[in-house]
C-alpha cells in the first residue's frame, strides 16, 4: 500500500505542476470569454491546489470501501460537502472574497476530508496504514 501512495502522490504533484504551467493553454482550449478569464485563472489557481487533497481522500476511500467500509468515506464525503457550502457563505457572503472565496470553501473541505479520512484510517487500521498485509 505505501507504494502505491507514493505513487499516486507522485503522478498528483506532476499533474498539479503540470496544470500550473499550462493554465493559460488550458484556458485557450477551452475558450473562456475575456471577460471572465481572471476570474476563472483566479478560480482554478487555488481549486488545482485541492487536487493533492482530493487523491488523498480518494486514495484512502477507496482503500476502506475494498476492506468492506463504504460508511466512513460516505460520512466524510457528507461533512466535506456540508462543511464547503458553509465556507462558501462564509467566505463569498461574509468575507466578500467573491470567487477566490468559492475556491477556497472548497479546498478546505476538500483538505479536511482528505487529512480526516487519512487520520481514521491510521487510527482505525494501523497495520494496514503501515502497509502490511491488506486482508479483511
Amino acid at each position: 500500500m505505501a507504494h502505491a501512495f507514493v505513487l499516486i502522490m507522485a503522478v498528483m504533484v506532476f499533474v498539479n505542476v503540470l496544470v500550473y504551467v499550462c493554465m493559460h493553454p488550458i484556458l485557450w482550449f477551452l475558450r473562456v470569454p475575456q471577460e471572465v478569464m481572471e476570474g476563472m485563472r483566479q478560480y482554478l489557481v487555488i481549486i488545482y491546489a485541492g487536487l493533492l487533497a482530493s487523491s488523498l481522500y480518494n486514495f484512502f476511500a477507496c482503500l476502506l470501501r475494498a476492506l468492506g467500509n463504504s460508511t466512513v468515506p460516505l460520512v466524510f464525503l457528507a461533512v466535506s460537502s456540508v462543511l464547503n457550502i458553509g465556507l462558501d457563505l462564509l467566505f463569498v457572503v461574509g468575507f466578500h472574497w467573491g470567487i477566490r472565496g468559492a475556491a477556497a470553501a472548497t479546498v478546505v473541505s476538500q483538505y479536511i476530508a482528505g487529512i480526516g479520512i487519512l487520520l481514521y484510517v491510521v487510527v482505525s487500521q494501523p497495520g494496514r496504514a503501515a502497509g502490511e498485509t491488506m486482508k479483511p
